[in-house]
């Protein structure tokens, strides 16, 4: 995962969300953009980068939730 979030911006979330993701046994988009005071669709592209660590588990285009 740290490789994955590695490099960016200086205001970059990824290793928050890394971080999230290990605490966390299941996160959606509205509990990503709570906990890391972002807006859920930032959230939503902070997951497309880590689409190879996260799987999402709900099969849809709407109210997803990813896991490890």
């Amino acid at each position: 995962i740290e490789r994955k979030v590695a490099g960016g911006r200086r205001n970059n979330r990824g290793p928050d969300l890394a971080r999230l993701a290990v605490e966390s046994p299941v996160l959606t988009t509205e509990s990503i953009s709570r906990a890391l005071l972002i807006t859920p669709q930032a959230s939503l592209q902070l997951v497309r980068r880590l689409d190879s660590v996260l799987h999402e588990i709900t099969g849809r285009s709407r109210y997803r939730v990813w896991r490890l």
